[in-house]
């Protein structure tokens, strides 16, 4: 199967825009925008990118349903991990009753990004608002953060 992708992923980057793309990146241009395509479709063009620069790619969702479909869809079409980062839970009920899972997976998404071993994250904007996130970002190889938050 990973053959398979790796024939679909070069097709799309043969693709005249999709070259446009990679040659902005390789200017130093970014970020960059991607609109008018489907959810799959956002994905599978990521997912050429990603196989023909071998970056570290922060792709930016409006919501956590979208960012939870794209990181399952790249994971699928790269094999590689994917990490997560939303908003803070805000805890408002007595603690009895409260899951940690969602703040582990966070914190586990904050240091990976802080160490640079996250070389594919995906986020709401949310999510990215709050300052761990900005100095994870800060912190780590400099390839999502071009400039101080």
């Amino acid at each position: 199967m990973a053959q398979g992708m790796n024939k679909l992923n070069e097709a799309l980057a043969s693709l005249p825009e999709v070259r446009e793309l990679l040659l902005s990146l390789d200017a130093g241009t970014s970020p960059i925008a991607v609109s008018g395509l489907s959810g799959v479709h956002r994905a599978q063009l990521t997912a050429a990118v990603r196989h023909k620069t071998q970056r570290p790619l922060l792709i930016v969702c409006a919501d956590e349903n979208e960012a939870n479909r794209m990181a399952g869809d790249l994971h699928e079409l790269l094999g590689e991990d994917v990490s997560l980062l939303f908003a803070r839970e805000w805890q408002l009920r007595d603690r009895v009753f409260a899951s940690h899972g969602w703040e582990q997976q966070r914190i586990g998404s904050l240091c990976s990004l802080a160490a640079g071993k996250a070389p594919i994250l995906v986020a709401t904007v949310d999510g990215l608002m709050h300052a761990p996130a900005r100095r994870a970002a800060r912190r780590g190889d400099g390839h999502f953060a071009r400039r101080p938050l």
